[in-house]
């Protein structure tokens, strides 16, 4: 039994290895390995079938097991590098100074050595790390690999400006820290990453006109804890998340709970949420806002094709039959009904004046519901997918054998067997 190897080349036999075409077509396919376990073959399996076990999930290190010819073959090392970027780490240092082998590279993205490929600016000659092409390209996939840039390139302002504009912020994390120095430059990147906030200085952290200018920037940047109370700059967060299109989320749990209590702030907050296309008030704030104010967040939402029916599940408002009977109402104007949403009175009402019978949910409705369904409009059994049961609710057998002698044949198919015996 096997229980370790240096790699699944060093098992077979000499002419597999040495055969050029051969090895290359299997370290594409992920060979040139070394393998998590290869407990449960034999020496003889192993190198009788190596194809068949060539197939099972491998972990590739380096191409170190391959013959010595074909390590030096330029070629098939280029081969190699297009298709696994991660192999430039084992390369000698006479590849990993030339711009195509490290380009090759570095232009590689694959979800599966995702952590690896961050890294694999590392690899390259001091003087590829001082390329300006080179870490643009790297940066432009992995913005951590700007950690990996020479000195002069990270304490280069043009430079980290123009990789700002094709990655993020985040490029700002790796800068020297004289750099950070630059103000407008760390506000140029907190455009596109808020942790850029966390690089000022902690005396502009705290300085309440400055954290204005940042939220005006990005609504996603993390204020003291001071500011949470704060109306202009919470309202100011909230806005710029509107406009950028960014989630708005972490905003309502930065706002202090007592401003939720100023109908004045809440107001202003969902008028917001009036302006901008595709946005809508947050249902769980619900809870702490009144029926008038709910009204305005349901009337705005269907004014953008949304019913906010879950409104129901947060705010005691839904309990008010009246209110309930403006939201129905409202509904049904839109076409937009759900009917797990109301009372059992007031979805009666709705089936009353439904056109498409197919439309009813009658499986989420209660079994008394349904017999009164049924009763109010018997055809229903005709469109309805549970209509086997909801002729078993009624009681009408009337009524049933008359809508079964209309369509005999349809529901002698679908009708339960004992009415046969009625």
């Amino acid at each position: 039994m096997i229980v370790s190897a240096e790699s699944l080349l060093e098992r077979c036999n000499e002419s597999f290895r040495n055969d050029p075409e051969t090895v290359r077509s299997v370290y594409f396919a992920h060979v040139v390995t070394r393998t998590y376990s290869l407990a449960g073959f034999s020496d003889d399996e192993y190198i009788g079938n190596p194809f068949d076990i060539l197939q099972t999930q491998t972990y590739l290190y380096s191409h170190r097991s391959i013959v010595e010819n074909l390590r030096n073959d330029p070629i098939f090392i280029l081969d190699c590098v297009k298709k696994f970027g991660r192999v430039l780490a084992f390369l000698d240092l006479k590849y990993r100074s030339d711009r195509n082998y490290v380009l090759e590279a570095i232009r590689q993205i694959d979800g599966g050595t995702y952590c690896y490929h961050k890294g694999l600016l590392r690899f390259a000659s001091e003087e590829l790390r001082n390329d300006r092409e080179i870490v643009k390209v790297a940066v432009q996939n992995w913005a951590s690999c700007f950690q990996f840039a020479s000195d002069n390139l990270r304490r280069d302002e043009e430079v980290i400006r123009e990789l700002i504009s094709i990655s993020s912020g985040n490029v700002l994390e790796y800068a020297e820290e004289s750099i950070l120095k630059n103000v407008e430059l760390v506000l140029f990147g907190l455009e596109s990453d808020a942790g850029c906030f966390e690089l000022f200085d902690q005396s502009l952290q705290n300085d309440r006109d400055f954290i204005l200018r940042c939220a005006k920037i990005n609504g996603n940047i993390q204020v003291p804890d001071m500011f949470s109370s704060d109306r202009e700059i919470m309202k100011t967060l909230l806005e710029t998340c509107l406009r950028n299109r960014q989630s708005e989320n972490d905003i309502f749990y930065t706002i202090d709970e007592s401003l939720f209590m100023d109908i004045e702030f809440v107001k202003e907050l969902v008028d917001l949420y009036e302006i901008y296309p595709d946005t809508h008030f947050p249902t769980r704030l619900c809870k702490f806002i009144n029926e008038e104010i709910i009204w305005k967040i349901i009337q705005q939402s269907a004014k953008k094709g949304l019913m906010r029916y879950e409104i129901r599940e947060i705010s005691d408002v839904w309990k008010d039959p009246l209110f309930v009977k403006k939201v129905l109402d409202l509904g049904i104007k839109l076409s937009r009904v759900d009917y797990t949403a109301f009372a059992d009175d007031l979805k009666l009402r709705i089936w009353k004046d439904e056109t498409n019978i197919y439309s009813f949910p009658f499986k989420k409705s209660s079994m008394e519901f349904q017999r009164q369904a049924v009763k109010l409009k018997p055809e229903c059994i005709y469109g309805s997918y549970y209509f086997q049961t909801i002729c078993g609710y009624s009681e009408d057998r009337e009524e049933l054998l008359r809508l079964r002698a209309n369509r005999l044949e349809y529901l002698q198919f679908h009708l339960p067997k004992r009415f046969d015996t009625w």
